[in-house]
């Protein structure tokens, strides 16, 4: 009985659920993110200050998001990560029953992964459209090049930070 049910589940799921991974993902802000790119967390939308389109874990943020309860605080990270950088590992188009949603995994520096709803965290504040300043992004471009004129990068890696930092650059 229990492989009847879960050969049902899985059947269903498949037919509601479909999820694919995209390199790069164009948002309603007019920035292209692509695997890789650094964001920053705003600050959460929650009447506490927690995030709530900022999430722990992974499936359970899109089918909540997708189901309409994407707004479970308890789910959300905690306000102590705005201003948190984060970067791109995955970006997922999830399609489900007709929605589409476009979300980021992304890691902080430790190991654990988030999933960002983003054009739910854009919208909210949640989401900055980019993970530097252009003050934060000039002030390590001078670091990249001094690294460089003291020896410590190659020149090969100096232009891939400066690719990176330009585009936040006003």
């Amino acid at each position: 009985m229990k492989k009847v049910i879960a050969f049902i589940f899985c059947a269903l799921s498949v037919s509601y659920i479909s999820a694919q991974g995209l390199t790069e993902y164009t948002a309603s802000n007019n920035v292209t993110y692509q695997i890789g790119d650094t964001v920053k967390l705003g600050r959460g939308s929650a009447p506490n200050g927690d995030f709530i389109y900022c999430q722990m874990g992974d499936t359970y943020a899109v089918m909540a998001a997708l189901g309409g309860s994407a707004g479970r605080i308890d789910q959300g990270l905690p306000r102590n990560l705005s201003g948190t950088n984060m970067v791109i590992k995955k970006i997922k188009e999830t399609k489900f029953k007709g929605a589409k949603l476009i979300s980021f995994n992304v890691a902080g520096g430790n190991f654990v992964q988030y999933k960002i709803l983003v054009e739910d965290a854009l919208s909210t504040g949640e989401l900055k459209s980019s993970g530097f300043t252009s003050d934060e992004a000039l002030s390590a471009l001078k670091k990249a090049k001094d690294k460089l004129d003291l020896g410590l990068i190659k020149p090969e890696q100096y232009d891939s930070i400066k690719t990176t930092l330009v585009k936040f650059i006003k």
